[in-house]
């Protein structure tokens, strides 16, 4: 069961990737806070993706992914108990999806040996409809920024798309780094100079 949740967590960090038309990627923020105020940021102690039945590699490449890009923007990084402007949490879900595709195709005219289909000479009709359930897996990832100083969500980011399963570490970290991107596009700010 353990190794079935890190494999599905891992794919939810892979679905920016994989969607071949996109994830869908929405985010809100309180746009009563001068978001230029705050300075510093630091992390939930956990995750909403650490703990039991968690791989332990995933927390780290989130907070080192996340910290190198705030660092760029000019905010600086300090520990949770030095009081931080924003705090920053992450957390994931994974569900099975089952859709119910139909297929239309048209009808072999003839066969031939083994009933293999020479020839689609189709009049105006002549087609078959096959019916095809595909069944994969959905992941969210939310982001999370929380105004310390007032206690409340300032900024939210959340993507939503189909997932796939990278094979290695770097193909892991690859993929991590491909949904941050994703996630610090919606990070529309900078601390005051």
């Amino acid at each position: 069961m353990r190794k079935l949740l890190t494999l599905v967590l891992f794919a939810v960090l892979t679905m920016a990737v994989a969607c071949s038309s996109g994830p869908e990627v929405r985010s809100d923020v309180d746009s009563t806070v001068d978001a230029s105020k705050f300075k510093t940021f630091s992390f939930q102690p956990e995750f909403g993706m650490e703990g039991e039945g968690f791989s332990p590699e995933l927390g780290p490449l989130v907070r080192e992914g996340t910290r190198s890009r705030l660092e760029k923007l000019g905010y600086t990084y300090v520990e949770i108990d030095q009081n931080p402007d924003l705090v920053f949490d992450f957390h994931l879900s994974a569900e099975t999806v089952r859709e119910e595709r139909v297929k239309s195709t048209a009808k072999p005219t003839s066969t031939g040996v083994g009933g293999a289909i020479h020839d689609y000479n189709v009049p105006s009709g002549e087609f078959q409809n096959r019916k095809e359930i595909i069944e994969y897996e959905k992941g969210t990832l939310r982001a999370d920024a929380i105004n310390v100083g007032d206690n409340k969500l300032f900024w939210e980011c959340i993507v939503i798309g189909k997932l796939n399963r990278p094979e290695n570490s770097e193909k892991r970290k690859e993929a991590v780094e491909g949904v941050l991107d994703i996630v610090f596009e919606e990070w529309k700010f900078k601390p005051a100079s």
